[in-house]
């Protein structure tokens, strides 16, 4: 019992000491965590936003965000594909206190990854990542603009962080764009100055593939104090777009009745790849008069203006009537942007820092608010396979060459060879299948399991049909086939119309149709073959029959002009596989065969 006693104690001893011993998370790389994030910085509106992509570079990038994640990080030796859809189990899960968070520590969103970038100079805390939504794109923002759950802080081992976690020592490059007035006759029309209202209009210009998420415009009073600054998302914008002009209403748009008579000044800008960038500062002056300005009865008089900045934070000026409000307060909400003060928590008029006060008593402004869009993280992909690589060969079935051999991966498109040549035929197309199949063209995307054999299917070409036209007139002795002039015969027979019907000389027709004509004076019957055809017509009646002992119904009898067979011509010429046209105004008619 002792025995048994002792080795339990022994095992409980060991087991507690493996317990005890930490596992060590795989690192086989270091770097500094400024680096790693100026690294993601030079992608910023440079790789669209792909579900399951994982590529940065090259000429057709596309990544989601653990693909782009994965890529910076490998380009200082780690290796996170292994983890790619729980980038969690790369470090340790610091909790969800943003406050701990070092530069290039991994943020896990439900659903969503980013790269912790230090705090701007608002001490906001921002991140880089890939992300769908109205972005599309990799971008540089606050970490609350990621409307899901915040579920760790991961620190990865191996990244130091003797950069600054204030985000001083991030370089955000910023796009090279231009802002102007504008030219164009199209867009100066749309400038627009009255007593209380503007439209400002500017051209912008930046280089091609510069993404444009947002624009917006500032503006100020005559010394240079901001009244607004409002912003609109752009998704009208493309990549490629090189040119394009912005304007806003400022009473409809920014949301400011302006004061007749005054000068402001305003300012254009745009968030471009994920970089907030603005133009020139531009000035313009209301038409009318301005409000007077002169002394009030009681100019020792002041009252109290309450800036009511939440429900239970105040703060106040001192305002003078016939005076301007002078500097307002510019309160700050996350997650909102700030609209202006107002005379009632919901509605009323705007006060802005050139308004004049007019008041004989303390006076209560509400700040007003807009509530940001919430970009929603695209879902975090299950992780592709590695793509697969297969042969595919094409082949002639009719002789069972091979036209070309490639290697293909799944995903991309199909490589086609120079189409082959067929005496006779058409090339069709390359298809599954020597008979039938599925056909596989150059915009097909490979989806294979194993090697694959395409086969060239082939349209006959239909054997080009040559007519021969045969063209007589009515009294004309003269009939022309093919094109070539020749006397009807030798007498100076001519077509006649009898009984609104076309009588023609049968033997000159169906000689010149390659037949022959054959005449039975005991019966008076005429028989006519073609290629192995044979009609027989009697005159005077109005029934004909065939080889084949099948009889017919004319529309004209046969009869004899001048010692010449007139047949009913266009019952004879279809029989045998012809086709008659009749020219009224020329009287004339034209056999092909």
């Amino acid at each position: 019992m002792r025995k048994v006693k002792k080795l339990c104690s022994i095992l409980l001893a060991v087991l507690l000491v493996i317990t005890l011993i930490p596992v060590p998370q795989a690192s086989a790389a270091s770097a500094n965590g400024q680096d790693i994030v100026n690294k993601a910085m030079e992608y910023l509106g440079k790789v669209p936003y792909v579900w399951g992509g994982k590529t940065i570079d090259g000429s057709n990038p596309g990544a989601d965000c653990s693909g782009f994640i994965c890529r910076i990080y490998e380009k200082f030796g780690f290796n996170f594909w292994a983890n790619r859809t729980k980038l969690r189990n790369c470090g340790t899960n610091l909790g969800t206190d943003v406050s701990v968070a070092q530069l290039a520590d991994i943020i896990w969103f439900d659903g969503h990854v980013a790269i912790y970038a230090g705090k701007d100079a608002k001490g906001n805390h921002m991140i880089v990542h890939e992300t769908g939504g109205k972005y599309q794109n990799v971008v540089y923002t606050k970490i609350t603009v990621v409307g899901a759950e915040l579920k760790g802080i991961i620190r990865i081992p191996g990244v130091t962080n003797r950069g600054s976690s204030s985000g001083s020592d991030i370089t955000v490059p910023k796009p090279n764009v231009t802002f102007a007035l504008p030219t164009d006759s199209n867009y100066t029309a749309k400038q627009k100055i009255s007593n209380t209202n503007a439209v400002v209009v500017n051209k912008i210009t930046k280089p091609s593939g510069t993404s444009v998420t947002k624009m917006g415009v500032y503006l100020y009073d005559a010394n240079g104090k901001q009244i607004k600054k409002y912003t609109e998302n752009v998704s009208n914008v493309a990549a490629s777009t090189t040119t394009y002009h912005s304007w806003y209403d400022i009473n409809s748009e920014v949301g400011v009745t302006l004061t007749p008579g005054t000068k402001y000044q305003y300012k254009f800008f745009g968030m471009f790849n994920g970089v907030e960038v603005a133009g020139s500062t531009y000035s313009f002056t209301t038409t009318g008069t301005a409000p007077s300005t002169s002394t009030p009865t009681n100019p020792s008089k002041t009252y109290i203006a309450f800036f009511h900045l939440s429900d239970s934070t105040t703060t106040t000026i001192v305002v003078t009537p016939g005076k301007a409000y002078g500097s307002l307060p510019i309160p700050e909400r996350e997650g909102y942007t700030f609209d202006g003060w107002f005379t009632s928590a919901s509605g009323g008029t705007q006060i802005t820092a050139s308004t004049i006060f007019n008041g004989s008593s303390d006076i209560d402004l509400y700040a007003h608010y807009t509530k940001n869009a919430v970009v929603e993280p695209e879902p975090e992909p299950e992780p592709e396979p590695e793509p697969e690589t297969y042969t595919v060969s094409f082949c002639n079935p009719v002789n069972m060459a091979t036209v070309g051999t490639y290697k293909v991966t799944n995903g991309q498109k199909y490589p086609i060879p120079t189409a082959p040549t067929r005496e006779g035929y058409t090339f069709a197309g390359w298809y599954t299948s020597a008979s039938g199949g599925t056909q596989i063209t150059s915009s097909t995307t490979v989806n294979l399991r194993a090697d694959q054999t395409l086969y060239a299917h082939w349209t006959k070409v239909p054997e080009l049909t040559v007519y021969n036209k045969i063209t007589l007139q009515i009294n004309n002795p003269k009939m022309h086939v093919n094109g070539v002039s020749k006397n009807i015969d030798s007498s100076g027979t001519m077509p006649v119309i009898r009984s609104s019907r076309t009588l023609l000389p049968v033997r000159a027709v169906i000689e010149s149709m390659n037949g022959t004509v054959n005449w039975n004076n005991d019966t008076r019957t005429t028989s006519m073959t073609i290629g192995g055809k044979t009609l027989f017509l009697q005159i005077g009646n109005s029934a004909a029959w065939d080889s084949q002992g099948k009889t017919y119904s004319l529309d004209a009898a046969p009869t004899i002009i001048n010692s010449r067979t007139m047949l009913p011509i266009r019952f004879v010429v279809e029989y045998f596989n012809g086709s008659v046209d009749w020219d009224a105004g020329t009287q004339t008619v034209t056999i092909q065969y």
